[in-house]
């Protein structure tokens, strides 16, 4: 059986304008069984003045993070990486994240995988936002992989990431999102 899209969603089409695409009609979409490419955008909350400072430390070329303490949530009880998005696109602001490992097994292969092909490999978890995180964002330790070979359609870069971690966080819950792993710290 052939479903239709609403009217409102068709009028959006042709106008052009998905710019309050919300999670409902998202899943409205999937729901007729038709499979689109839809970039959702969701509000983000406003960030601290001290988040801001960070990330502009790591504009500048510098990955400047505090180490995480057990009392931040993206805190890894067996071990923690701060990882850049550096060299990927020349002339570009750095992004910088600590990566948090809850799992030691997890992160002793990601420690195997950074001394046997340094920054050959993808690093990832679920996105949880939080405006209280340097990018607005930050991942889910629990659920932190290192990978050689991730799905294509679950890569993606921390700029991407950071410009609607709404998406990646609330609309793909469930969902690990993988990055190049440019490895500053251990």
């Amino acid at each position: 059986m052939k479903k239709d899209f609403p009217m409102e969603f068709k009028t959006r089409i042709k106008e052009g304008s998905m710019k309050k695409f919300t999670q409902v009609s998202m899943i409205s979409l999937l729901s007729v069984g038709t499979l689109f490419l839809v970039y959702a955008q969701m509000p983000v909350a406003a960030k601290s003045t001290s988040n801001v400072s960070r990330h502009v430390a790591a504009s500048q070329g510098q990955c400047s993070l505090p180490t995480p303490t057990s009392s931040d949530p993206w805190y890894g009880t067996a071990g923690n990486v701060l990882i850049s998005d550096r060299g990927q696109k020349p002339g570009a602001p750095l992004h910088c994240i600590w990566i948090g490992f809850n799992s030691s097994s997890s992160y002793q292969h990601f420690l195997t995988l950074q001394a046997s092909m340094p920054n050959g490999y993808w690093i990832g978890s679920r996105v949880v936002v939080d405006a209280s995180a340097p990018l607005g964002f930050y991942f889910n330790p629990a659920y932190t992989l290192a990978a050689q070979i991730t799905a294509e359609n679950q890569q993606t870069t921390l700029a991407f990431i950071q410009s609607n971690p709404s998406y990646y966080g609330v609309v793909w819950a469930g969902f690990n999102w993988y990055i190049v792993s440019i490895v500053e710290q251990v």
